[in-house]
């Protein structure tokens, strides 16, 4: 069994984004107000970031479908997006269990 952990709202958030790019600086971070289904929640990240090698900017948005059980996140389903053109990944889209 997997190991739980549970965040600590939007510096946690900033700080996996760092971790999940260590070339780039987390300028900031926007947090959507959650969707909530029965046992599920969606949630929109929007990460403003700098890219270390050539001091361009960016903004990455994160959508999480997490799925829930008890008090805890057992799943969850991330999809990527950044604007066409803008330099990192390009339009992604991703799906990465938890």
């Amino acid at each position: 069994m997997r190991e739980r952990h549970r965040g600590a709202g939007p510096a946690a958030i900033a700080e996996n984004a760092s971790a999940r790019n260590e070339a780039s600086s987390p300028l900031g971070v926007e947090v959507s107000e959650p969707m909530i289904g029965q046992d599920t929640f969606t949630v929109r990240c929007t990460f403003d970031e700098r890219v270390v090698a050539t001091g361009t900017r960016q903004r990455i948005t994160k959508i999480s479908m997490c799925t829930v059980e008890g008090d805890w996140i057992v799943r969850e389903e991330a999809f990527f997006y950044s604007a066409p053109g803008a330099p990192g990944p390009g339009t992604v889209t991703a799906l990465t269990p938890l």
